[in-house]
């Protein structure tokens, strides 16, 4: 496994731009070794995150919610594509996986506590971070490069703990969209 970051995107038309190019032109100038892969299907999001080659995972998509109902806030049912969502069910395919690794999510409200606990314990991963809230496009960028930054650049620092990285973001910006880490319990 390299160190460096496969960047999976899910774009829809109706996209402000790609998260995705950003961040590989971002790692170009880091010096991080990346890959963009744009993803058409969930099946293929599905095979790309068996094993990826990379410690981390950018996954840059959006949301997905239940029907509208009575509540007021939308029930976060999984990530898009644009063919089928993944949800908690398609995560049992996973099973272990993503161990070693850390896993980032831009999706809208990606980091709800459901999801985020299945998909940790599922798919082993050491990380899972997403915003609880809808980051704009803006947001998710300043946030992914402060992330990437810290952990890459400044790991003697950080010491490559994506939690203690998320918590000193959470303190010192207005973390808008509340991105949260999960860790594996050990």
């Amino acid at each position: 496994m390299k160190n460096g970051v496969l960047i999976l995107e899910c774009l829809d038309e109706g996209d402000p731009g790609s998260e995705g190019q950003f961040l590989l032109h971002m790692f170009d100038l880091m010096g991080v070794d990346a890959q963009y892969v744009d993803v058409r299907t969930k099946r293929q999001l599905l095979a790309l995150l068996d094993r990826p080659p990379f410690r981390v995972v950018h996954i840059t998509t959006h949301g997905a919610f239940a029907e509208e109902t009575s509540r007021q806030k939308p029930r976060f049912r999984g990530l898009w594509s644009p063919t089928d969502d993944l949800t908690v069910a398609d995560l049992a395919v996973l099973k272990g996986k993503l161990s070693k690794r850390s896993v980032i999510s831009t999706a809208c409200m990606s980091g709800a506590t459901a999801f985020a606990r299945h998909f940790v314990a599922d798919t082993g991963c050491d990380y899972y971070v997403a915003p609880t809230k809808s980051p704009t496009y803006a947001t998710a960028i300043f946030f992914a490069h402060l992330l990437y930054h810290k952990y890459f650049r400044l790991s003697d620092r950080y010491g490559r703990d994506i939690t203690k990285i998320v918590d000193d973001f959470a303190s010192r910006y207005k973390n808008v969209a509340e991105f949260t880490a999960r860790a594996r319990q050990p």
